[in-house]
């Protein structure tokens, strides 16, 4: 995936923003504060929650990712929350994205996408965590992704499919900071050699 799509996100590399619309269940809520630390999101948005989410247990859960929750903003309005950026929504169910915008996307694809748009600033849009993004606010978006899964369970947790999509669309962000990785651990013939000394 990072040879096939990294190089041109390499080039452009948008601000991810990651917009959840009402979210329910605080456990959810720091789990996506937690993932979005992990990946270098900056900022949160959290339209019309029905839950606390600087409740305990979303705090509990943010582990790392307390500052985010801290500095979320909550707009009322989805058209608001996705405002000048080039906006991703995600669906469970293909059938539904498909039936509001005409075609539904797979991760790669939607990579593609947005590298080819130039776009600054990125939305990655997560539905509620019971009924998912409304036919109304998928039609907002630019577009809407699914992630292809097992077709007797495809439907992740929202918390799930964001680190999934974070993964794709940080598309080799970090792999620098990591270049020492292949040289972190001896070799077996050096293993060998202690063994013998």
């Amino acid at each position: 995936l990072r040879n096939a799509c990294g190089a041109n996100m390499k080039r452009q590399r948008p601000n991810i923003t990651v917009v959840v619309v009402s979210p329910k269940y605080q456990q959810n809520v720091g789990y996506i504060a937690r993932i979005s630390a992990n990946f270098g999101v900056k900022k949160l948005k959290f339209v019309s929650p029905r839950c606390n989410i600087l409740g305990k247990t979303a705090i509990k859960y943010s582990k790392a990712g307390r500052h985010l929750l801290e500095t979320a903003s909550t707009p009322h309005n989805f058209k608001e929350a996705i405002k000048g950026s080039f906006s991703i929504g995600t669906t469970g169910i293909w059938r539904k994205g498909s039936a509001a915008t005409g075609s539904v996307y797979t991760l790669e694809d939607a990579l593609k996408i947005v590298s080819k748009s130039n776009s600054k600033m990125l939305s990655l849009v997560l539905g509620r965590d019971d009924t998912g993004l409304r036919k109304e606010e998928i039609e907002q978006c630019n577009i809407v992704s699914f992630i292809p899964a097992d077709p007797a369970y495809p439907v992740l947790n929202i918390s799930h499919a964001l680190a999934i999509m974070l993964y794709v669309f940080s598309a080799g962000k970090f792999v620098d900071d990591y270049s020492d990785l292949g040289s972190a651990y001896a070799e077996q013939k050096d293993k060998d050699a202690i063994s013998r000394l």
